[in-house]
């Protein structure tokens, strides 16, 4: 990260209707961000509504610039003309807000210590938790509701921040929120009201990156999953989690 008394010029990446990517950029306007500056908004989906939501606000359409995986032979490419966007634009910090493909390894090591994630659900990093493939969006909310009826001791979802790593949603933990499971909640009730959480979490985070140090790193004291049968319980509730989140996504296309 740069001298503190200058920019951090800081790149968003999202992938569908940017709700966060416009709650940063009104945050961006009013100055609540401190030195952050959004430098370019970068989307790997071509028909993302957050573009033009973004647009609304008055973000320029030449900082959104759209990268598409499947334009590229290779991740390392794909990766290789994000950075080249990064560099063109003076990137401090990235942000991973509604962003669905894995970023490339070569993008993880250029920003390692200058890069987060939003995940609507807990995580504890190294170990099992609400985190991994196919784990964003509906699934994480369907996993947790899951696991809340097969683990009665278990009534806190949260809104987390973590660095960005090789290993999806691996990273450590830069800032989180509980949010308790209601007993007739559903994903759609949930996320509903996670969403106003994750806001102000991602806000935080990028508060902490102005700080000395930038933000501390949260490890947790008592593992989120206890032992061997909570554990096969998480699995279960992961893939009926997974399930109901294909399922539906089927059923809208």
């Amino acid at each position: 990260m740069q001298n503190l008394n200058s920019e951090i010029r800081t790149a968003i990446f999202f992938s569908s209707r940017g709700s966060t990517l416009c709650e940063v950029i009104r945050a961006n306007k009013n100055g609540y961000l401190g030195q952050v500056k959004l430098a370019v908004a970068i989307t790997n989906n071509p028909k993302a509504g957050g573009i033009e939501s973004a647009m609304k606000l008055g973000f320029p359409q030449e900082n959104i610039v759209k990268i598409i995986p499947k334009d590229f032979e290779t991740p390392e490419a794909y990766g290789a003309a994000i950075l080249h966007e990064l560099k063109l634009r003076g990137v401090d910090l990235i942000a991973q807000l509604g962003f669905l493909p894995t970023m490339p390894s070569n993008v993880v090591a250029a920003y390692l210590m200058s890069s987060f994630n939003q995940h609507p659900g807990p995580l504890d990093q190294g170990r099992p938790d609400f985190g991994g493939k196919y784990m964003y969006g509906r699934a994480v909310h369907e996993s947790v509701i899951r696991f809340s009826i097969l683990v009665p001791r278990f009534r806190m979802t949260e809104a987390t921040t973590h660095r960005i790593t090789d290993a999806i949603d691996g990273g450590a933990i830069l800032g989180r929120k509980f949010v308790e499971i209601w007993n007739n909640d559903t994903a759609e009730t949930l996320a509903d009201r996670l969403l106003p959480f994750e806001y102000g979490v991602v806000l935080k985070t990028f508060r902490d990156f102005c700080e000395p140090g930038g933000p501390k790193e949260i490890h947790r004291e008592e593992p989120l999953i206890r032992n061997a049968d909570e554990l096969a319980k998480l699995k279960e509730a992961k893939d009926y989690g997974i399930a109901a989140a294909k399922a539906v996504e089927k059923s809208t296309h």
